[in-house]
């Protein structure tokens, strides 16, 4: 009898333990949107939004348009949000994640969180020392 409490018990508290700690920015959007795209818990999954077709998709057949662009005129790509910082290499090295090779390993950085003193998982980004889990993920 004891041990059919105790199982019980156990059973019912595992989940408790095995919850995950989002951070900052998981709970900014769970709170404005009610779901968070990357979420891994289908229930706080947003759904992707349905792609509706007017006409069957055709083939597709490659062509080459004219150029639009003058010669004169630079040709370039923009970026999606325009800044006048520049962007910068990353050397590599020891970080978060452990030690990353710039040089052999395709990466990104991230947004670590507004508090960099002391960061907790609540208080921090996306990943950050103390939210760990988050690394080698795919963007």
């Amino acid at each position: 009898m004891k041990s059919t409490t105790v199982a019980s018990l156990l059973a019912l508290s595992l989940p408790t333990v095995l919850a995950t700690n989002h951070t900052l920015c998981y709970n900014y959007f769970m709170k404005k949107d009610g779901c968070v795209f990357s979420a891994a818990a289908p229930d706080q999954r947003c759904p992707a939004p349905p792609k509706e077709h007017t006409t069957p998709v055709s083939a597709f057949e490659l062509q080459s348009g004219p150029n639009l662009v003058k010669r004169s005129e630079p040709r370039r790509l923009e970026r999606r949000y325009d800044t006048t910082r520049p962007s910068f290499a990353v050397a590599g090295g020891e970080g978060i994640c452990g030690f990353y090779n710039s040089t052999s390993e395709p990466g990104v950085c991230l947004w670590s969180g507004p508090e960099q003193i002391s960061p907790t998982v609540e208080t921090a980004g996306w990943l950050n020392g103390a939210k760990t889990s988050n690394c080698g993920k795919r963007v």
